[in-house]
């Protein structure tokens, strides 16, 4: 295996917020914290201490709790128990509950959480570190999480559930794991994950314990903790923070002065804060905007509404009827954990960017932001194609027409270029244009534009050369087709694309165990694994 790392703007997937932000730009200072690195480690920990304010012991029987009726690793069950130390602290990522675990950024996300951890307890081996994987059991967007891409195919569950996607029930999903067992094929380590899958979802009725258990099976040798979200004795600790988003509107006064002036330093605003950011689980599981109208809490399609007595009441007796949006669910995490740095995409980078002010105001720990580790994996085959086709790993990330523009210009035996016909153009015109200017100076932009329209047609007839030069490397150039729609399905990075067990069923658990070894979880570049 030969690794190769990128720069993440030469990717030309990334936005200018995450550039920015990786290489401390001082416009976007204001808005994010430093960067984790092994030198800030120690500060970040002395300042975590001083705003953890969550009793370690109750976290800890919490987190336990929820592995009830689940087979718990040694290791995790080690790492739960740690969090009673307060020399223990966490690293996070979360995400929601895509199918399967969806693209193969979810999985990038949890083994990057997970190395960066083993990487800080060789650092300081005196503390103890524990990856954490909260798990968005209460998101409501079936249609964004209920498909996945195998082999070029989209698998997807149809569920009629409209309810949070923890609550669904497992119903179907037989279906959908005879349609994958079909694509894997029977290979060892195909049937492997298989047996996994039907384990996890086929003995579990709701489809957040069904990827719990899914996600324990995968990670929990590594010591991985999951959090579901949907817990009422996690929600107690961020009380206070509800109550005032409900009675004072803290969040979307101050995340939206923040989003204006992102916006005026130049970046995209991700996320747009509501004035009350949470929502109602109705006895249907179904996720109710609240709104706060004529002295009432209303709740958005729905009958339901409350005075300011009965939300508070009911806030107090029974939270777990309430849910958190995209900008409340970073205190929630913060709130519950003891947690140094958060790894997620650069969408959730950038919305935590806009959340700064807010937890000062709350005096609560505004953790490191790491961007997740971004993998591309180039097969035997693809990169024997490129290396025949003397096509560089960097240069494969163009744009399909430029990257066989590069090939034709740089392989063709024909004289295709007329920049030097252009410039002799240019020369034939100059003293024609200041001939035009000595009889009539209102001549010489008609000579300049007589000028301009020939070059054009010279440019035009340029084109025509490359394009019918282009059809006499037509192998070639399918061949540059095929190797990029493998590696960027539907012009997208492949982690954003293809599911993970497409290279389960090549590589069993040793897909797991090379990206750990391989890839630095303190390298800030986009890393690329090639096969030899």
């Amino acid at each position: 295996m030969k690794t190769k790392y990128l720069n993440y703007e030469e990717t030309g997937f990334y936005s200018k917020l995450i550039v920015d932000y990786l290489s401390q730009k001082e416009s976007i200072q204001a808005f994010a914290p430093p960067l984790f690195t092994k030198e800030s480690v120690s500060s970040i920990i002395e300042n975590r201490k001083k705003h953890f304010i969550v009793d370690r012991q109750k976290l800890s029987e919490i987190l336990m709790a929820q592995y009830k009726n689940v087979e718990l690793s040694t290791k995790t069950k080690d790492n739960i128990t740690s969090l009673q130390s307060e020399n223990t602290f966490t690293i996070t990522t979360a995400h929601q509950l895509n199918l399967f675990t969806g693209p193969l950024y979810f999985i990038y996300k949890v083994l990057h959480c997970i190395n960066l951890c083993e990487a800080l307890k060789k650092q300081m081996p005196d503390h103890h570190f524990v990856p954490v994987f909260w798990m968005h059991t209460e998101d409501h967007d079936i249609e964004e999480i209920n498909h996945f891409h195998l082999y070029s195919k989209t698998i997807t569950w149809q569920t009629a559930k409209k309810v949070v996607s923890g609550s669904i029930p497992t119903e179907g999903l037989k279906e959908v794991i005879e349609e994958v067992k079909t694509l894997l094929g029977t290979g060892e380590y195909a049937q492997e994950i298989i047996t996994i899958l039907e384990k996890s979802f086929l003995e579990n009725k709701t489809y957040a314990k069904g990827m719990f258990a899914f996600a324990n099976a995968l990670f929990g040798a590594y010591g991985i903790v999951l959090v579901d979200q949907h817990s009422p004795d996690l929600k107690k600790f961020l009380l206070p923070v509800l109550e005032s988003d409900l009675l004072r509107n803290q969040v979307y006064k101050i995340a939206s002065k923040t989003g204006e002036s992102l916006e005026k330093a130049g970046y995209h605003v991700q996320a747009y804060p509501r004035p009350i950011n949470l929502f109602y689980l109705d006895h249907h599981n179904k996720r109710n905007r609240i709104e706060y109208k004529e002295g009432q809490f209303n709740l958005v399609n729905n009958s339901l509404s409350f005075s300011e007595t009965e939300i508070l009441s009911l806030l107090k007796s029974d939270i777990n009827r309430f849910s958190t949006n995209v900008l409340l669910r970073p205190l929630y995490q913060e709130r519950s954990l003891p947690n140094l740095a958060y790894i997620g995409g650069g969408g959730e980078l950038a919305y935590w960017m806009q959340l700064k002010e807010v937890f000062k105001h709350y005096d609560m720990h505004y953790p490191s932001l790491m961007l997740r580790n971004s993998v591309m994996w180039i097969d035997k085959s693809s990169h024997k194609k490129l290396n025949k086709l003397d096509i560089s790993v960097e240069s494969v990330f163009q744009k399909t027409d430029d990257l066989i523009t590069q090939y034709v210009k740089s392989n063709t035996e024909s004289e295709i270029s007329l920049a030097a016909e252009k410039a002799q153009l240019e020369n034939f015109f100059e003293p024609i244009i200041a001939k035009a200017k000595s009889v009539d100076a209102t001549l010489e932009k008609a000579a300049i534009g007589e000028m301009t329209r020939q070059i054009k047609s010279l440019s035009n007839l340029e084109k025509k050369l490359l394009r019918a030069e282009k059809r006499n490397f037509e192998t070639k150039t399918n061949q540059i087709r095929s190797i990029q729609s493998n590696l960027f399905p539907m012009n997208k990075l492949q982690e954003r694309h293809d599911n993970f067990m497409c290279f389960w069923a090549e590589m069993g658990r040793n897909f797991f165990d090379t990206f750990l070894e391989e890839v630095n979880p303190w390298n800030e570049a986009f890393t690329v694994l090639v096969e030899e």
